[in-house]
């Protein structure tokens, strides 16, 4: 009996193990690519509410995403401004088409990676 339990227990680990490892993973449910931007435009801004009624600000921006020299338009959904002529290392997750982490970079390393 405690054979049959200790094996059930790894099994349980080891699904559990590859299911997290499938979700964050960089082939996985949740995988996001590096788009290299470089912002010129003000924002779009949008109003909408929640669900207990609260007002939330999105900062709406259309750009062009480098990536390996090939161009993708995103448009970027945020809740905090970015600044314009400033060159940013987006995290895009494709999927749900969000941003899961935006870094500012110097402009010499946009030009790199929009012409490699």
């Amino acid at each position: 009996m405690a054979k049959l339990a200790l094996i059930l227990f790894l099994v349980i680990i080891g699904i559990a193990s590859f299911g997290g490892y499938y979700l964050f993973s960089d082939q996985g449910y949740y995988k996001t690519n590096d788009y290299y931007i470089y912002n010129t435009e003000d924002p779009k801004i949008k109003h909408e509410k929640n669900d207990q009624g609260e007002s939330n600000k999105y900062y709406i921006y259309e750009v062009s995403g480098y990536k390996d020299g090939k161009s993708e338009n995103l448009k970027l959904s945020l809740l905090s401004p970015i600044k314009k002529n400033q060159a940013y290392l987006v995290k895009w997750e494709e999927r749900r088409a969000i941003v899961s982490k935006i870094k500012e970079i110097s402009k010499s390393k946009f030009e790199k990676n929009k012409n490699p």
